[in-house]
């Protein structure tokens, strides 16, 4: 909800989901590029860690990317990491 807020009707300049030629320069760029953006901020988007886990956020990202042309696997969490939330 946080991402489709722009990125749904690529308000302030953000590429619009599932637009191959908005995306294409970005993922260009690479995957850690663009989580950099992400978590950082970058233009007019500010970081988005807030109540997000960098996790959640590489996860949003890669759906994103992926539905304008990417091909990025979808992150996993590390390893015991289930079992230290229990």
């Amino acid at each position: 909800a946080q991402c489709s807020a722009c990125h749904a009707v690529g308000a302030l300049g953000s590429p619009k989901f599932g637009d191959a030629a908005a995306w294409a320069p970005r993922i260009a760029k690479g995957f850690d590029a663009l989580l950099e953006s992400a978590t950082k901020g970058k233009g007019n988007m500010p970081p988005q860690m807030g109540d997000t886990t960098k996790l959640e956020v590489a996860r949003a990202l890669v759906y994103m990317a992926n539905k304008g042309g990417a091909h990025f696997e979808e992150p996993k969490a590390p390893e015991g990491a289930a079992s230290a939330a229990q």
